[in-house]
C-alpha cells in the first residue's frame, strides 16, 4: 500500500523538478505523452562530472507497453 504522506512529498518534488527543469519535463511530455509503441528505442546517457558518459538503448517489447500506458497516465 502506498503511503500518502510519501505521495505528497513525491508530488512537491515534482514540482520543484519540473520549476528546475521545465525544459527536461516537456521533453518526456511530448515524448512518451502520445505514448509509446512497439519497437520505440529509447536511449538514456548520464555524464556526471570528471566520469566519462554512459548510455543504454531499449527497444520496447509488447510486454512492455502496460508498464509505458501505466507512466503516461502518471504524466498527464
Amino acid at each position: 500500500m502506498v503511503n500518502p504522506v510519501t505521495v505528497m512529498k513525491m508530488l512537491n518534488e515534482r514540482k520543484k523538478f519540473m520549476s528546475n527543469h521545465p525544459h527536461f519535463f516537456d521533453f518526456f511530455v511530448n515524448a512518451f505523452g502520445k505514448g509509446v509503441g512497439k519497437d520505440t528505442e529509447i536511449e538514456l546517457s548520464i555524464k556526471r562530472p570528471g566520469e566519462e558518459s554512459t548510455s543504454s538503448k531499449i527497444t520496447i517489447k509488447e510486454s512492455d507497453l502496460k508498464l509505458f500506458q501505466e507512466l503516461q497516465e502518471l504524466i498527464n
